[in-house]
């Protein structure tokens, strides 16, 4: 899913290039996205960030732990 695809409250991660498994990104209100690690928030998405280039991103919480999607 890309991470335009979160509704304002979700988390999302994907397989960074840094193997942070704790990071994730919240969509906090409609056009603005932030980065949380370890639970805590980190800092706000620049509107050029390449988290929008991505179409891998699976739900988690904000922990970064994956959260499992049932149809």
């Amino acid at each position: 899913m890309k991470i335009t695809d979160l509704k304002i409250g979700q988390f999302a991660t994907r397989n960074w290039y840094n193997n942070k498994e704790s990071l994730c990104i919240k969509r906090s209100n409609l056009n603005q996205y932030e980065y949380w690690e370890n639970g805590n928030f980190s800092s706000v998405a620049r509107e050029n960030s390449s988290i929008f280039k991505h179409n891998d991103f699976k739900l988690c919480d904000c922990n970064g732990k994956l959260i499992e999607e049932f149809t």
